[in-house]
């Protein structure tokens, strides 16, 4: 890939596009605690299983970014590869990313979750989603993604791939 960028964009008529053509839109982060708290208002504490849903789907969608960086063999190359998506998107910087026994350790530091100061209960449940759906689209398996107790401003997760 020449361009070292994964989400490289043109600009057209004042509106931002990706490689692949996609319609860009540039929010603050408050846009995100905004429709996390309307969730809230609505339905409850089911807000972060929305959430999480919502990165699923999101994620499902992004994985073309991540696989024209890796083959998909559900390996820490391709946690790596998603990891490196998010952190352009500006999700999180990716501080760590290691194989530890069957399982893969992700650790993204200065996340959205972590800059809205969000209670422990509803950190990270975008960041899981979108690793979740992303690796699951990436590999063609079942994922498992469960969050590890860190520090406020860092997003910690132990991944699984099943199958």
């Amino acid at each position: 890939m020449d361009d070292p960028r994964l989400l490289s964009e043109r600009k057209e008529g004042g509106m931002i596009y990706s490689e692949s053509g996609e319609r860009m839109m540039i929010l603050p982060v408050y846009f995100y605690k905004a429709v996390y708290d309307a969730l809230e208002d609505v339905v409850g504490r089911a807000a972060s299983t929305i959430i999480y849903y919502i990165g699923v789907k999101a994620g499902r969608t992004m994985a073309k970014d991540a696989a024209r960086m890796r083959s998909g063999s559900g390996n820490v190359a391709d946690v790596k590869a998603i990891a490196d998506v998010l952190q352009e998107m500006g999700i999180g910087k990716v501080e760590e990313v290691k194989q530890s026994d069957s399982k893969i350790v992700l650790i993204l530091g200065d996340t959205i979750s972590g800059s809205l100061k969000l209670d422990e209960s509803k950190r990270c449940h975008l960041e899981r989603g979108l690793v979740a759906g992303m690796l699951s689209e990436l590999t063609g398996k079942r994922v498992n993604v469960k969050p590890l107790k860190i520090n406020e401003q860092r997003c910690g997760f132990e991944i699984e791939i099943q199958g």
